[in-house]
């Protein structure tokens, strides 16, 4: 790279065609820094993604757990009530099924 007098002595479309070439290096590397920039941002926002996910996941997981849980036991307690009147429990059965139609 020539310094500022030596450009002096350069003719004038030479100088004009250095510095576009510098103009167009730096534009190069700034295009490059901008790139590495943003993919580790990208980066960084990826794995903060993957680990939200994870909790939700998690969280999910035990919650299902849970209505698992409480379904067995309402199915134990019911088998557990006696097969006392099995035609009363099956019209039952029936209402609360069309509830959720």
């Amino acid at each position: 790279m020539a310094s500022l007098g030596e450009m002096k002595d350069i003719a004038e479309p030479r100088r004009t065609a250095l510095t576009v070439c510098l103009l167009a290096q730096v534009q190069a590397a700034v295009r490059d820094e901008t790139v590495v920039m943003l993919s580790k941002r990208m980066s960084r926002h990826l794995k903060r993604a993957q680990e939200e996910l994870l909790e939700i996941e998690k969280l999910q997981k035990e919650t299902t757990e849970q209505l698992l849980a409480t379904l067995r036991d309402v199915l134990t307690a019911l088998r557990g009530s006696g097969e006392a009147a099995p035609a009363a429990r099956g019209r039952g059965r029936r209402r609360w099924m069309t509830c959720w139609r």
